[in-house]
């Protein structure tokens, strides 16, 4: 009877231990719950149908999203209409870029100069602490960085962040320069590669959606110049990358 007791407290004790576990890693940002998420995020649309379509309606205005990515392969033009959305919620910031931003590019993309602040500060613990400052401020929208490694203290630092000055943190990561089982605490996390006809998307998970194949977000009507076909040849002599070139470069 007694070896009965042990093992029957035993077995009520493991729920217990596991709805604890499970309410201890919702509280850290590791998980979620998919059918009380939905109401929760406002969604802005991307400018992209089928990148909205498989986002639930578009990028969500606050919170974490990953994009993990080549560089050069059309990743800032994907959240460009988006940035163009939310300068005027507030600040955009761009910490550390890999490459020079153009004036003329911002403003033929309806982004404002003066609404954006450019931060190149290259150490790591420095870009780290500005974009922390940045995304608790209140004054600044959106924040953009290019971090290869995270830990996921630092993220968990960045979404309070982003809930207490209500902003959103987009992170700019190369995919094969992480670990493959290493996947961070986002709010909506997506895999990107080239394609001729504009970027290729796969949606690794989203809080409130479900993760997806990949699929074409067509950026051939926005920027012809940048897109090709199977039935058109690259220009030999120009200063135009088109996109499914700049991977192997």
């Amino acid at each position: 009877m007694q070896e009965f007791n042990q093992q029957s407290s035993h077995s009520d004790s493991q729920p217990r231990l596991v709805h604890q576990e499970l309410h201890d890693y919702q509280n850290k940002g590791l998980i979620w719950y998919g059918c009380n998420s939905q109401a929760e995020l406002k969604r802005v649309p991307s400018a992209f149908p089928e990148l909205d379509k498989a986002l639930q309606g578009g990028w969500p205005t606050q919170g974490i999203i990953e994009l993990k990515t080549p560089l050069g392969i059309g990743e800032f033009r994907l959240v460009t209409p988006f940035l163009s959305y939310q300068q005027a919620q507030g600040k955009v910031v761009l910490v550390a870029p890999p490459f020079q931003i153009n004036a003329e590019f911002l403003m033929a993309n309806d982004i404002k100069p003066e609404q954006l602040l450019l931060l190149n500060t290259y150490q790591e613990t420095e870009a780290l602490w500005a974009t922390e400052q940045c995304l608790s401020s209140g004054c600044c929208s959106t924040v953009v960085i290019w971090q290869e490694q995270l830990s996921i203290k630092q993220i968990r630092r960045f979404m309070l962040a982003c809930e207490q000055g209500g902003a959103t943190l987009i992170i700019m990561r190369h995919p094969y320069r992480t670990p493959a089982l290493f996947s961070l605490p986002s709010t909506v996390s997506l895999t990107l590669k080239a394609c001729g006809l504009g970027i290729s998307v796969k949606v690794d998970k989203q809080k409130g959606g479900q993760a997806t194949d990949f699929f074409v977000v067509n950026m051939s009507e926005r920027w012809p110049e940048l897109s090709i076909t199977k039935t058109q040849v690259a220009p030999t002599h120009t200063n135009i990358v088109p996109f499914p070139k700049a991977v192997s470069q």
